[in-house]
């Protein structure tokens, strides 16, 4: 892209700088503080770009900036445009599906995050579950290279929580063959190097919630694969001091959760051993960090044997095993119908996630996208022997990956 400097233009040297600010999906603005100091010491007008951009001080000047990288005016919540850095990264893709390089190694059940560049794959399993892995792979975009991560100093493991947190990968919990785990580390893709973080104070597992909020990584609740649990932790990388969450007013063990930029939404059901969900409908609840007080929710009305969902800026999108769904905007005290998903039912637990104007969803082959109000199916033809798809969030495009099990894996990225 030809950037020119004049009248109202931005200096060339603070273009990595505010480029990676638009990029990152995270708001923590101390994590901005941070990624300033550790990349270098930042003088004259540059501190002041980047202390602006930041700490959000001025909206008009990080519009101005935004309209002199775009060329036009800032349209906040627009989903991606191709001007935007989000589709920057992913030069080069047409709307739809698109193939991309093939990893070393597709694996399920792995901690996947976007950095706003790059999308690191840690840890997880391949074949039955009869391999973990400890170590991992970054893909850059932009180069089409996939490149080693080191090994963690971690146990192999498979169903760990991880995010992203403008400057780090945290990862904690999951499961090995002899049960849960209950340690994580830190990793920075710019130094490639590993940390452990201090032990936290709740019980080994695999947990349902895995976010962060912009200053905290919580992890929340347990998968179906082990004790029934509702109570979390919040990790704070500053401080590096974990804090116990109180007890949630519900008992999740398939489910959903994310952060709406105050409150962390969960959504799901407690599954019996006989495989039933008791309540047989969903349940929901949302957590706010600041004043560390549950609220209930309403129910979505929808199955609790299998519930996904997804935060698309404004609403929690939730749908079901049976293919029905809801959704909750802020500020409401009711679930509105969405109606039924426009696929057929398969064995596989529905997944989804959002992107900028875009909530995914994947259950098994089939591939479905809810924007404006309307589900679309987008399955794309990929063959049928490999293990069930997964989608990832990345920034303007969602990256679906598959083991193959007698082909070729999945490996692609679905461009609105």
């Amino acid at each position: 892209m030809m950037r020119t400097e004049g009248p109202g233009s931005t200096p060339p040297d603070l273009w990595p700088e505010i480029e990676r600010r638009l990029q990152v999906d995270s708001g923590d603005r101390r994590s901005m503080i941070m990624h300033s100091e550790h990349v270098g010491e930042v003088t004259g007008a540059r501190r002041l770009a980047v202390v602006l951009v930041a700490l959000g001080l001025s909206a008009v000047s990080l519009a101005l900036v935004v309209r002199s990288f775009s060329g036009g005016p800032a349209e906040p919540n627009s989903g991606p445009s191709p001007s935007t850095p989000l589709v920057v990264a992913w030069s080069g893709l047409v709307p739809g599906w698109n193939d991309i390089a093939e990893p070393p190694q597709v694996r399920s059940e792995a901690v996947t995050v976007w950095t706003g560049r790059t999308l690191l794959v840690w840890a997880g399993t391949t074949g039955d579950g009869d391999r973990l892995f400890s170590d991992g792979f970054v893909y850059d975009p932009a180069s089409e290279e996939w490149t080693a991560m080191p090994e963690a100093p971690l146990s192999p493991r498979r169903l760990a929580g991880g995010v992203w947190t403008g400057i780090s990968l945290l990862v904690w919990g999951g499961k090995d063959d002899t049960g849960a785990l209950g340690d994580g580390a830190s990793f920075d893709p710019k130094s490639g190097a590993w940390k452990m973080i201090p032990a936290s104070p709740i019980a080994p597992r695999a947990p349902l919630a895995s976010l962060w909020t912009g200053t905290e990584f919580i992890v929340w609740g347990s998968t179906h694969e082990g004790p029934h649990r509702t109570d979390g932790a919040a990790y704070d990388p500053v401080t590096e001091a974990w804090r116990i969450l109180p007890q949630a007013p519900i008992e999740l063990t398939l489910g959903a959760a994310a952060w709406t930029g105050s409150e962390m939404v969960v959504v799901g059901g407690p599954i019996t051993p006989s495989g039933e969900s008791a309540p047989p409908t969903a349940q929901a609840a949302a957590f706010s960090p600041p004043d560390g007080r549950w609220t209930l929710l309403p129910s979505p009305g929808l199955s609790g044997l299998a519930v996904t969902g997804a935060w698309d800026g404004s609403a929690f999108i939730a749908w079901d095993y049976l293919l029905q769904s809801a959704s909750l905007h802020l500020g409401q005290q009711d679930w509105e119908p969405l109606g039924s998903i426009p696929i057929e039912r398969q064995e596989c637990s529905p997944l989804g996630v959002a992107i900028p104007g875009l909530v995914f969803g994947q259950r098994c082959d089939s591939s479905v996208v809810l924007a404006r109000g309307m589900w679309k199916d987008v399955t794309s033809a990929w063959g049928s022997n490999h293990q069930p798809p997964f989608p990832v969030p990345a920034g303007a495009v969602v990256v679906v990956l598959a083991e193959g099990v007698e082909g070729p894996p999945v490996v692609k990225a679905y461009l609105p």
